[in-house]
């Protein structure tokens, strides 16, 4: 889970192409990127910027979400969940 007091801004971690933009039941959405067989799975965006079947570059401003909320960051290669602080540097 990820929660920052005054950035509102979601960023894609890694380059690759939009899956999934769904609204879920409590009115946020779920944007997923995938980069080969890897997923980035980002679930609380409250905002989305982009579209499905769109390219993103790490970095690139995916959607918002509210100052103190929870953003979750999920991560699978194919189907495994794998730990997303192994292969990412996160402060």
């Amino acid at each position: 889970m990820i929660t920052s007091k005054t950035d509102t801004t979601v960023q894609a971690v890694h380059d690759g192409s939009i899956t999934i933009v769904a609204r879920t039941e409590d009115t946020k959405y779920d944007v997923v990127i995938q980069f080969r067989n890897y997923y980035f799975w980002y679930a609380g965006v409250i905002a989305p910027k982009v579209k499905q079947h769109t390219k993103v570059k790490a970095g690139d401003v995916i959607g918002s979400y509210k100052p103190g909320d929870m953003l979750e960051l999920l991560m699978f290669q194919a189907e495994e969940p794998v730990n997303p602080r192994k292969y990412l540097k996160c402060n």
